[in-house]
């Protein structure tokens, strides 16, 4: 009988001694995972701090090229330069690392340049050497590399740019056009940066989660196990020999060396008969015995919730509960209950696992996951969430709120000078200042770098922001004292309001941004709201631009041409060539409704190349059908005041080196001439010897003096059609007409007629003794293959 005492003593020792072994291994593996967990959150947070100064710098970068393209300042190059340091050092990391055996050294600096903190640099490289493999991380590197194939076209296009302005073949009729490349590249690169952003934000929850549910089957694993042990240690003491199951002492040394917390209440649950000592330490009261449990319960109704469950004969398992611990601090814990019999009375086991530090250590990830770790305030990802919920708060209450997007003026000279210690400290001050601006239901957020975000919600009104935002500035450009030495910045704000603009918490972002831009071009320390219907126009502006560019490429656009007779003889002199777009879509559309998008633009000069390079094909190939007369094409004042016209002009000219003189005309407004006169005199004169003719189109529109008339080297007047529709009633417009006709035989210059529209029109005209009319009235304009047909059967 002895040796089974013994035996079953040591079995029993045995298996407490198995129960410690396996809590600490667990309590080893928890920590490991919570490691794991801390250092992959940080990694994903210090990629997103990166996309944040690389984004900044992306935008300062083109704001910077742009600004260099008008005004031709070195100046505005070096700041390019200084600027896209910042995301080519990431992409000399990125590039480094995907090799097979990558140089960290390399790596190390490409992230240094990049402005990356050199504690957060390790982490980053870990995160892409040991996880690339994971596909969030290797979703996140793509979109990495194509934000960086943009760069490389940005970059491209600087280089191009600076060659060309150094060199002097740049030309500012070039500059449209290449601001729409570039704000172009911008929201392509915006666009990567964004899906980046999104990507790590996504693999942090995740990663998080998955650690979350890893953590807890381990807790329920132990948990199940040690229970099980424990209770079968009980069943174990009944079984053996009498002095063994009745020794309350032996029980209690049994179960007070178990981690797990044990407690049975009989009465239904309401009176501790039995407790160990781990559960006295838990709820730090050594007096336990006769106590009701409810009473530590935080939430009481998860007691009795518990308990009603219990009556049903089902048993509660791993239920997270908080337990009040004397009324001064909580404790999370693992809990599990059964119902059971205890000395012949039905009575309640529990048993519990404190998980306060696993709780904690789920705050920490998420503080590190959500929340900048130098201000304390959300950060880009939890912004993202609390946008969401804002936009629906916002539309279930029907008001409105501000999206403001704030960038600081000033700050780098401090970060530069000062050290990024001062940096961090103004960054800390200005996030506390805005804080401590706006109400509580409000958010203020760190993107990265000194770009922050501010939501503010409940608004009856958008104008009701103003105030807001003026005591921000206000408080913003306050002094900074550092270390005794006075800091000063001021903030651009650019701000969007929803309803009135999108829904879409990603594009509400990038039109703040695009008003914070805005704010900053007009002397920063201010605000800018977004107008919505502005930037529509612009990008449907933008959207047209790129539809004439394609038309231009695809041949859809057309000549079609008017003819002009000689009005005494009926006679074909000559046709205008007017331009058409046989759209896909909308079909024949007339030059109204297309030409004026591109006015001033490089598309401008290209379309006009265009018709010219059409109207010299057509007059060669009327030429061979035997017709000789004189085609006539319509010239902006963009494209004649253009450097090289008449440069390039003679370049179209010299595949049709037989064409007689004067077969070529050129139109311009009489409004173009008046506006540089000296400039188109050039032009004009220049062009005249290539054997080109010039008409003043549009003539009594402008207002020319004799002087001016007598100057222009133009062979023909053409009468504006508003006086010639209107003469036969309007005795002010017929002697306008009269005194153009007559003018134009004092300077010897032939006179056109446009608008003739009846017989009444075509005869007053030849009583007048004009000589050329043009009009609906004789024929509208067809296309080339029409004209020979109507000379036949008209002339």
């Amino acid at each position: 009988m002895i040796k089974n005492k013994s035996g079953a003593r040591l079995s029993t020792v045995s298996q407490v001694y198995l129960i410690i072994a396996t809590f600490v291994a667990f309590i080893f593996i928890l920590m490991l995972l919570i490691q794991i967990q801390i250092n992959v959150l940080m990694a994903v947070r210090a990629y997103v701090g990166a996309e944040g100064l690389w984004a900044k710098a992306q935008k300062d970068a083109v704001r910077s090229i742009e600004h260099y393209a008008i005004s031709r300042n070195e100046e505005d190059y070096k700041s390019y330069l200084r600027f896209i340091q910042i995301p080519l050092g990431d992409n000399k990391s990125r590039v480094e690392m995907q090799k097979s055996q990558p140089d960290l050294d390399i790596v190390r600096e490409g992230f240094l340049k990049g402005g990356n903190h050199p504690d957060d640099i390790e982490y980053m490289i870990n995160l892409f050497l040991k996880f690339n493999h994971i596909s969030y991380i290797s979703k996140a590197t793509e979109y990495w590399t194509k934000g960086d194939q943009l760069l490389s076209e940005l970059n491209n296009e600087a280089e191009q740019l600076h060659a060309e302005i150094v060199s002097g073949s740049f030309k500012p009729s070039a500059v449209p056009l290449l601001l729409l490349r570039l704000d172009t590249i911008n929201e392509h690169l915006t666009e990567q940066e964004n899906q980046f952003s999104l990507t790590l934000a996504n693999a942090s929850r995740w990663a998080s989660d998955i650690a979350s549910k890893v953590t807890y089957f381990l807790s329920f694993i132990f948990t199940v196990l040690g229970v099980g042990i424990s209770w079968r240690i009980i069943l174990r003491m009944r079984t053996i020999e009498y002095d063994l199951l009745h020794s309350e002492d032996n029980l209690r040394t049994i179960l007070n060396v178990s981690p797990i917390a044990v407690r049975i209440a009989i009465k239904h649950g309401r009176e501790v008969v039995f407790c160990n000592k781990s559960y006295t330490d838990l709820i730090k009261n050594i007096h336990a015995i006769g106590d009701d449990p409810k009473k530590y319960y935080v939430r009481p109704e998860d007691y009795e919730e518990i308990l009603s469950e219990l009556t049903l004969g089902r048993s509660v398992i791993n239920r997270q509960i908080e337990l009040n611990i004397n009324n001064e601090l909580t404790v999370w814990t693992l809990s599990s209950y059964m119902p059971i019999q205890y000395l012949g009375e039905p009575a309640v086991l529990g048993w519990f696992y404190d998980i306060s530090h696993i709780k904690k250590h789920e705050a920490e990830l998420s503080r590190v996951a959500h929340y900048d770790l130098l201000t304390g305030i959300p950060n880009r990802a939890l912004l993202a969430d609390r946008m969401k919920q804002a936009v629906s708060q916002t539309a279930r209450e029907q008001n409105m709120m501000a999206v403001c997007y704030l960038d600081l003026d000033g700050f780098k000279p401090v970060n530069d000078s000062l050290g990024h210690d001062a940096g961090d400290y103004v960054l800390v001050e200005v996030a506390k200042r805005i804080g401590d601006t706006i109400r509580g239901g409000d958010t203020v957020a760190r993107l990265g770098g000194d770009e922050f975000v501010i939501l503010l919600l409940g608004l009856e009104q958008g104008e009701e922001c103003v105030t807001t935002l003026e005591r921000i500035l206000a408080m913003i450009a306050k002094p900074i004292d550092f270390k005794n030495k006075i800091n000063t910045v001021s903030a651009s704000i650019g701000v969007t309001i929803y309803p009135l603009d999108s829904d879409d918490p990603d594009t509400l972002l990038r039109h703040a941004d695009q008003a914070m831009y805005i704010a900053k071009q007009e002397g920063k320390n201010r605000f800018h709201i977004y107008d919505p219907e502005m930037d529509r126009r612009a990008r449907n502006q933008n959207e047209f631009l790129k539809s004439i560019r394609h038309a231009l490429e695809h041949d859809q656009f057309e000549l079609h041409y008017q003819p002009k007779v000689n009005l005494r003889t009926k006679k074909l002199v000559g046709v205008e060539a007017l331009i058409r777009w046989r759209h896909p879509e909308r079909g024949l559309l007339s030059p109204a409704e297309f030409l004026r998008h591109i006015e001033n633009t490089d598309l401008d000069i290209k379309v006009g190349e265009w018709v010219t390079a059409t109207a010299l094909t057509q007059i060669q190939q009327w030429r061979s059908a035997g017709l000789n007369f004189e085609v006539s094409i319509n010239i902006s004042g963009y494209h004649l005041e253009s450097p090289d016209f008449a440069n390039k002009l003679q370049q179209q000219l010299a595949d049709y080196h037989d064409l007689p003189v004067g077969r070529l005309q050129i139109e311009v407004l009489e409004t173009v001439a008046l506006n540089d006169i000296t400039v188109v005199q050039r032009v004009i004169e220049s062009c005249r010897k290539l054997g080109v003719g010039f008409a003043l189109d549009d003539f009594g529109t402008g207002y020319s003096s004799l002087s001016y008339l007598s100057s222009l080297a133009v062979d023909t007047i053409k009468i504006d059609q508003s006086f010639v529709r209107d003469m036969l009633e309007d005795k002010g417009d017929k002697a306008i007409v009269q005194g153009i006709i007559a003018l134009a035989k004092a300077f010897e210059r032939q006179t056109v007629a446009e608008g003739i529209e009846t017989d009444d029109h075509y005869q007053t005209l030849l009583d007048m003794g004009c000589e050329v009319g043009q009009g609906y009235g004789i024929a509208r304009p067809m296309p080339a293959n029409e004209i020979i047909n109507w000379q036949a059967s008209h002339c």
